[in-house]
């Protein structure tokens, strides 16, 4: 039997407000609905070409601490990301300037929660 290895099925966030984050996530990052209404009180998020997933569901308490450090999430290139960071500008989403790192070059944005968002290209 083969392990796993086919990459992130999907990252779960426990958030505050359902609504309010599938609603940032759409607009911030580019996420699709994989549905109309919530199931079971949670939301499948997308990413364009449906490889990976973000799955939005209620239970985090306003003011509790975030369960997990950063969501990073992949672009095809440079121009792309300098692209992204046009969009979170034109959206009126705050981000960080550009980080050419040791991995690559990131931008930094921040969840209606408070979790970290960085979206980072090779």
């Amino acid at each position: 039997m083969d392990g796993p290895g086919k990459g992130i099925s999907h990252v779960q966030l426990r958030v505050t407000d359902v609504a309010r984050s599938v609603d940032w996530y759409c607009k911030a990052v580019g996420l699709v609905r994989g549905s109309d209404e919530p199931i079971a009180g949670a939301m499948a998020l997308f990413t364009p070409n449906r490889r990976a997933a973000v799955v939005i569901s209620a239970g985090r308490d306003a003011g509790a601490r975030t369960e997990l450090d950063h969501v990073a999430l992949g672009v095809a290139d440079r121009d792309t990301l300098v692209a992204w960071a046009e969009h979170l500008d034109a959206e009126g989403i705050e981000r960080s300037e550009l980080d050419d790192n040791a991995v690559g070059l990131s931008l930094y944005l921040y969840d209606p929660d408070g979790l970290q968002v960085e979206l980072i290209a090779p």
